[in-house]
């Protein structure tokens, strides 16, 4: 069997028994309606149709199958949403995995950091040492804890070589010890090239693994002061990505769904003593940063998040940091207070389960402790000082942009400091300094191409308002694809992923009769190459269609038309663009002469536009 039989079996099911275990659906008429995880929807806006196997959500757009919506919600790729939602339905996923050549250096790593982890777990298990006795002891870790995070002890002498000698067949020795040496988890002797040792020895072993349970790498601890490194972790690898991984999210991500909100602490021990004191929903840092990747990843999963770092200077810089980065998305999260100890294990222990229940319930949103910090007990008397508390207030609210989230605490903040300006006059520079600001921090949201392909369904390249409107008339209009003037339209489509799809389409367009062209439709939710943008427009064709009144049919003149209304809103579409350009040029050039020829060309650019649109109306 193969990943089509796969996709035909999961399109058997009902697309609200996936959908529904990510969000709340209600029921009304024939369709489910939920509140839309893809955006600040404060309504339900997204419906669910189990007849036609589709979700959109009638606020942002987006919409497909149970496989796309997966994917959204979980930042998967194509592959591993089938995975996950095997795992949702209870379908053996290994009975349609279709035979195929598997990497052997990928399968290789796999085997021995499975391997090892098995060895380290075997160990404290088995030979139970006195130092991993003590960890346990003080730590106040129960069985279950240590069976569920594969807790394991690694001893001081060369267990992983010595397995490696002993298990790998001798024709792949050779093979095996070069992956481990790329995976660092042992290390060559510099006297001898023919001896190796084990990089973790005497410490206490925690795996890491990926979002899909698979162990990756490993974190240690050491047993004695005298060792050199405390804390030892796995480096990067192409089996490892530290900014990649969230420590327990294989084991929380249920619980971030179910209880709508997510914790996140900075260390292991935290996390695993917060999972083993019931709040499951809790991850921990690799680090103290969280990559980009990491972030979407949370906020693909809920809107509440709950920022739990350690109780001191490194723990609440590294709190305002990904503060920002999460105020930059649209959320704001809270922050929970571990005073007077440092960290989540410290006050369980200290305080109890039902203390900190209480203060997640109480947690305040991390920019109000901000605020607090920065401001004044008391309104300053001089107005330059009021003014200039004012400024950073402007400085630490940016991110936010200017919805009311940031505009009631800036004018609470103003009444504060005893500020006289009127409120416009106060939103206007805040305004004025938030423009100029996004001008000059620009170039630093420009991200690395390695986050763009490890995680496949984001576009590279922004997909036009435009370009996705005529895409969609397309896919509604197929019979312009056989007009003499289609190969001028298709020449002003300007991003590839498009053209792509319209070549796929033009296939399929010529390959089945009209009747089934709906049915065929469908079957493109299933290729794995088409980005979410142009699953959207299929999905929200095929969703708002009428099976009984949907025809194909258009006269030589509809044709005509239609073909010259997408001409005139792509042309434009590309107008607007360049004038967009033009205008950023303009602010960056101070030469009277060439502002003036810039000036005269924004002139003749919005007199095409306009009368670009007469023609369209």
């Amino acid at each position: 069997m193969s990943d089509n039989d796969l996709v035909t079996t999961i399109k058997a099911y009902p697309i609200s028994s996936v959908v529904g275990q990510f969000v709340s659906l209600r029921k009304n008429g024939q369709n489910y309606w939920g509140i839309c995880p893809f955006h600040q929807d404060t309504k339900p806006s997204m419906s669910v149709n189990d007849q036609k196997g589709l979700f959109k959500c009638f606020a942002c757009g987006a919409g497909g199958d149970a496989i796309s919506f997966v994917q959204r919600m979980q930042n998967l790729d194509f592959k591993e949403s089938l995975k996950e939602i095997c795992n949702i339905l209870g379908i053996a996923y290994d009975s349609f995995v279709k035979e195929k050549k598997i990497d052997p250096k990928e399968e290789m790593a796999h085997r021995i950091l499975k391997g090892a982890c098995n060895i380290y777990q075997a160990v404290a298990q088995k030979s139970n040492p006195p130092e991993y006795q003590e960890f346990v002891k003080q730590r106040q870790l129960r069985p279950a804890t240590l069976e569920q995070f594969q807790i394991g002890f690694a001893l001081p002498s060369n267990e992983l070589y010595e397995f490696l000698n002993k298990k790998v067949p001798a024709k792949e020795l050779k093979f095996a010890l070069q992956v481990a040496l790329e995976l660092q988890i042992i290390r060559q002797n510099e006297n001898r090239a023919d001896q190796y040792y084990d990089l973790f020895r005497k410490r206490i072993m925690f795996p890491i693994w990926d979002a899909l349970g698979q162990v990756v790498g490993f974190s240690s601890r050491a047993v004695d002061d005298k060792q050199k490194a405390k804390y030892l972790n796995s480096m990067d690898s192409f089996a490892f990505h530290k900014g990649n991984v969230l420590f327990a999210y294989n084991f929380a991500k249920k619980a971030i769904r179910q209880k709508n909100r997510v914790i996140i602490v900075e260390g292991h021990m935290d996390a695993i003593m917060m999972h083993q004191c019931g709040f499951d929903e809790t991850i921990a840092l690799m680090g103290v940063a969280l990559s980009e990747r990491a972030r979407k990843l949370l906020i693909s999963q809920t809107k509440n998040i709950y920022l739990a770092l350690d109780n001191d200077e490194a723990g609440l810089k590294a709190g305002r940091r990904i503060n920002q980065e999460f105020l930059a998305d649209g959320i704001i999260p809270h922050t929970i207070s571990f005073h007077p100890v440092k960290d989540a294990d410290d006050f369980l222990k200290a305080e109890g389960a039902e203390s900190l229940k209480n203060r997640i319930e109480h947690a305040p949103f991390f920019i109000d402790e901000e605020l607090e910090r920065l401001l004044p007990p008391q309104a300053p008397q001089s107005t330059h000082e009021r003014l200039q508390y004012l400024r950073d207030v402007f400085s630490l609210l940016r991110p936010l942009g200017e919805n009311l989230e940031a505009i009631e605490r800036l004018m609470g903040a103003a009444t504060r400091l005893g500020v006289q300006t009127s409120k416009e006059e106060i939103i206007k520079q805040y305004r004025e300094g938030a423009e100029q600001n996004s001008k000059t921090q620009e170039p630093e949201i420009i991200r690395p191409s390695r986050e763009i392909k490890a995680a496949p369904q984001q576009r590279a390249t922004k997909m036009s308002t435009a370009e996705l409107k005529a895409l969609r008339a397309i896919i509604a209009y197929p019979k312009i694809l056989t007009h003499a003037g289609y190969k001028e339209l298709l020449d002003l489509f300007t991003n590839s992923v498009i053209k792509d799809a319209l070549c796929i389409l033009k296939e399929l367009y010529f390959e089945v009769d009209d009747e089934d062209y709906l049915v065929a439709l469908s079957g493109l939710l299933a290729r794995e190459q088409f980005a979410l943008e142009i699953k959207d427009q299929l999905a929200g064709f095929i969703f708002d269609c009428d099976p009984q009144l949907f025809s194909l049919e258009l006269d030589a003149k509809q044709q005509e038309t239609l073909l010259q209304d997408l001409k005139a809103l792509l042309q434009s579409d590309d107008l607007k663009k360049r004038e967009e350009d033009l205008k950023e040029q303009l602010s960056m050039v101070e030469d009277a002469k060439e502002r003036e020829r810039i000036m005269l060309e924004i002139v003749e650019i919005r007199k095409r536009r306009m009368q670009s649109n007469q023609n369209s109306n």
